[in-house]
């Protein structure tokens, strides 16, 4: 007897893991998957398609009701349980990304190396990821200017050891441009690059390297860039100005739920060490011109 297809049609998946704790919606999965299934090593040609996805890791929301089409291409190995994602095309809602990796099964645990990242996406793509709350916001803003984004999670996954994988993300964002419901005074020139790095997944040691995020809106600019490093204690350096008149970029993009005004000029540098105790923080920040006045 040989198996060589697997179907499923208009499908509800859920998988929990409360030891993460993890757990996986999909609703109305369809599902194709062909290859010699009886062979203890074999090439699982799959094309999937999820109508809503949902991704919770420790108890935090991560993909809220976002559309999935795949196609996906793992090499099996029954003998030492590992899973090896050689070429998988995958779209979310309208952002194609590209995702390769290794699961594989190892004493108490799992060894993760998952690499995703976005091929040659245009912003518009990226914020076809928004929260469905703005989705009726995302249909009225023009918007141009390219986009990349990646995520890594590598390293062991083993509860009795206390051992955690790696986790790194990334974003870059290229000639900006949004505006909303065609505003005269667009944001132009929006460039970003930031990257993020979460070792053993431990919040006391978060990395943020913020390259760069600049933008700009009529006459006024907004430039920044800086790092973050830990939690409890966490250490900040940053490098910030801005001339914008907040009126203005209100109307360029009138975001859902805000409304503000006024003007911002600033000039700041900060080097900051805060303690979990507040009293206990010290400050090194130096503001040369910092004038900011609004009307929320």
């Amino acid at each position: 007897m040989a198996f060589q297809l697997i179907k499923f049609e208009k499908t509800n998946l859920h998988y929990e893991d409360q030891s993460i704790p993890l757990w996986i919606d999909a609703k109305d999965l369809d599902y194709e998957g062909k290859g010699d299934l009886m062979s203890n090593i074999f090439d699982l040609n799959t094309r999937a398609k999820i109508a809503a996805f949902f991704f919770s890791f420790d108890n935090e929301l991560y993909v809220d009701k976002k559309s999935i089409d795949a196609n996906l291409l793992t090499r099996i190995n029954t003998d030492n349980l590992s899973f090896i994602f050689e070429r998988n095309d995958i779209k979310i809602n309208q952002l194609p990304v590209r995702f390769r990796g290794l699961l594989s099964f190892i004493s108490h645990g799992y060894h993760l190396d998952f690499k995703l990242k976005s091929q040659e996406s245009t912003l518009s793509e990226l914020l076809s990821l928004v929260p469905n709350s703005y989705a009726s916001w995302i249909k009225d803003l023009s918007v141009k200017g390219t986009s990349e984004v990646f995520v890594n999670l590598i390293g062991d996954y083993i509860v009795d050891n206390n051992e955690m994988p790696d986790l790194s993300l990334g974003l870059t964002i290229n000639n900006g441009y949004m505006a909303y419901k065609q505003s005269n005074n667009p944001l132009t020139d929006w460039n970003a690059k930031l990257k993020i790095d979460l070792p053993a997944l431990n919040p006391d040691s978060l990395q943020i390297d913020l390259k760069q995020f600049d933008f700009k809106v009529a006459s006024g600019y907004f430039n920044a860039k800086g790092q973050i490093s830990g939690l409890h204690p966490v250490t900040v350096h940053a490098d910030m100005k801005s001339d914008l008149d907040l009126g203005i970029l209100y109307s360029s993009l009138q975001f859902p739920g805000f409304s503000f005004g006024g003007r911002w000029n600033l000039d700041a540098k900060i080097n900051d060490l805060c303690q979990s105790n507040p009293q206990s923080w010290s400050s090194k920040t130096r503001a040369g011109v910092y004038r900011f006045h609004t009307d929320i």
